[in-house]
């Protein structure tokens, strides 16, 4: 491989000049003195902290494990906002922390005026950047970055003595592509890079990773022991003191870690600009690193985590997966079951979940055949009384269980919370992705909330007698059925305010099992709707017409005449904070179309796959007395 040497001297003289002792930061001096949550995640968080002398910024860190007090070792990082000197509060919103982010923690940051944090810097012309870290054979990397030139082999980071002697390297050759350079092995590979294309590489004993996927095989079986003779430098590989094969690159994030674990790290690069120079901030050290050469800026960020950091919290679980639940006894009042329950205080809110069946159905809620939603649980209780809704008879055997839960959804991570009715006023409509066909079989319980005009409670159709699958119900005649070329109306007229289960298919429409629509066809047809179905309205070849004010309770279509392929499953929802439907059919959700309002009603049900936080033991029914089973 073509190497290229420059000395060091300077750039170690200058990168001296600029390493400065790190000031020791004050940890656990943030505390965290409120929150409120919505749609099940914390939304905003009320902090306390010692007066500052200076300006400081608050930032939030999240990740699936507890990343401790060095902000790179945490997975995701949002700016909350900055804090005045002489400020002692906080208060403010919190972003959307993803669904298995269970931990984070509140940093406070030191202003530095010239710094600028920058969303990249890219080497050219033989540019690098030398740290002061030497490689082990423990050492774990991981950066985001794109090859901007691959015309000859490049280094992106290492350091070695020699080809094949005490190296820890990643390059990129013109004919292998990427290569693990590991003590005194090279592992190379057959996936070769392309320019432009941003990589995330994580790089350690095992293997090279490009984006979570292994692109070069497992050389050894364990940690060689062995230490580089010189500094890792990123840019290009350290050979012994000299600057080889240097990259074009451009770099976004470089952090190390001196254990397999990634428990301690060593360095965490960020791109910056110290006084107009681009370089890397080393947020583990805090210290600026300048380059050998120039680099080039990218976009300047609206604000900089770069800086001496001077607070912490402690770690959060900020989607109340710190709560658990506890059951201090559990009785009957005559028939009805009772329980005390103690709580686990929390940032966010959770709700409570009893279960019961007549066997032990164990730790999904899925699994039990009877469920319901006992309310809310605010996130400062810390007991309560619950009543079970079931009266059971003394000669049934049953089981019992808590679940205390989330509203997040453990299977698409949204937040999403199950009702009893979805209302439509009139003007809002959900548009599905289901065509209807010749065989398709409607099912759904609603009422009509007004019926002064034409309605149309589900369908779709070219135009009025083509090509049509909709139900509609009329001033004059009531309900009425439209199928394919045809139109079948009935004497029978809906109440506003009253209760229906319809169901449609070829042969009839029923309403609470009775047919008011006559048999029109003896066969089913062999047509597909040219647009699809609309909930709370008909779908009149891609535009909304007579749009029903009506409360939906459920809804469902199938593809077929024996109703064996459910297409449509719609159960009304909050998603995310908005109203709609959840389709458990494509675990999707169907929000709001059109200029009208959408609201949920009712009871908030159970969601079979809300996350768990705390599930309780499992409990026998207990006697029919004024004795108190304790629960220890």
């Amino acid at each position: 491989m073509k190497q290229m040497h420059s000395t060091l001297a300077s750039a170690l003289a200058s990168a001296a000049l600029l390493i400065a002792p790190v000031a020791s930061a004050a940890s656990g001096d943030i505390a965290v003195t409120g929150s409120t949550e919505s749609g099940g995640r914390l939304s905003t968080i009320s902090l306390s902290f010692p007066a500052s002398g200076a300006a400081s910024s608050l930032w939030l860190a999240w990740g699936a494990a507890d990343g401790g007090n060095q902000i790179g070792n945490w997975d995701d990082l949002e700016y909350l906002g900055d804090v005045p000197a002489g400020d002692t509060t906080w208060t403010g919103p919190v972003g959307t922390i993803p669904v298995g982010k269970t931990f984070a923690r509140v940093f406070r940051i030191a202003a530095d005026t010239s710094l600028v944090e920058l969303e990249s810097v890219s080497a050219s012309n033989g540019a690098y950047v030398l740290t002061d870290y030497y490689p082990t054979g423990s050492t774990v990397v991981r950066c985001d970055f794109q090859f901007d030139d691959l015309s000859s082999g490049v280094a992106l980071f290492g350091a070695r003595k020699a080809a094949q002697d005490t190296q820890f390297v990643m390059i990129h050759t013109t004919d292998q592509g990427f290569r693990h350079d590991y003590h005194n092995g090279i592992a190379n590979t057959r996936k070769m890079a392309s320019t432009g294309t941003r990589y995330v590489v994580e790089m350690d004993y095992t293997s090279l990773k490009t984006n979570g996927v292994s692109v070069v095989d497992l050389h050894s079986a364990g940690a060689s022991n062995f230490t580089t003779p010189c500094p890792l430098m990123v840019f290009a590989m350290n050979n012994n003191g000299s600057a080889a094969v240097p990259a074009p690159a451009t770099m976004y994030s470089f952090q190390a870690w001196s254990d397999t674990a990634r428990a301690t790290l060593a360095l965490d690069l960020v791109p910056c600009a110290r006084n107009g120079t681009a370089g890397f901030y080393d947020r583990a050290h805090e210290i600026f690193l300048a380059p050998s050469g120039a680099l080039a800026a990218g976009t300047a960020k609206a604000h900089s985590s770069c800086g001496a950091l001077v607070g912490s919290s402690a770690a959060l679980r900020p989607n109340g997966a710190d709560r658990t639940v506890s059951v201090t006894s559990f009785y009957r009042d005559g028939r009805q079951p009772k329980a005390d329950l103690t709580f686990t205080a929390g940032l966010a809110n959770c709700a409570l979940v009893a279960v019961h069946g007549p066997t032990d159905a164990g730790d999904d809620i899925a699994d039990w055949p009877n469920a319901a939603f006992l309310g809310t649980v605010p996130a400062s209780t810390t007991s309560m009384t619950a009543t079970i809704p079931w009266a059971i008879p003394d000669d049934t055997p049953h089981f019992f269980r808590f679940f205390l839960v989330s509203s997040i959804d453990s299977a698409t991570g949204d937040s999403l919370r199950l009702f009893e009715g979805l209302r439509a006023n009139g003007g809002a409509y959900v548009l599905t992705g289901f065509r209807p066909t010749g065989s398709t079989v409607v099912r759904c319980d609603f009422q009509f909330d007004d019926l002064s005009a034409n309605v149309a409670l589900f369908g779709a159709r070219k135009a009025s007698g083509d090509t049509q699958f909709v139900m509609i119900h009329t001033t004059d005649l009531g309900f009425r059925h439209d199928y394919y070329y045809g139109i079948a109306n009935s004497q029978a007229m809906a109440t506003t305010g009253t209760r229906y289960l319809v169901e449609m298919d070829y042969t009839s429409l029923k309403a609470n099992g009775v047919s008011v629509v006559d048999l029109r066809s003896v066969g089913v047809e062999n047509f597909t709707t040219p647009c699809p179905l609309m909930v709370f309205a008909m779908n009149n070849n891609g535009s909304a017409a007579a749009p029903a004010p009506a409360t939906m309770y459920s809804f469902k279509a199938w593809s077929d005449t024996a109703c064996a392929t459910l297409a449509l499953d719609l159960v009304p929802c909050e998603c995310n904070g908005e109203a709609g439907f959840w389709d458990k059919v494509g675990s999707r959700f169907l929000g709001k179309s059109g200029s009208g309002v959408l609201e949920t009603l009712g009871e908030e049900i159970v969601n079979p796959n809300a996350t768990v936080l705390s599930r309780s033991s499992t409990l026998p029914l207990p006697p029919q007395s004024a004795l108190v089973i304790s629960v220890r």
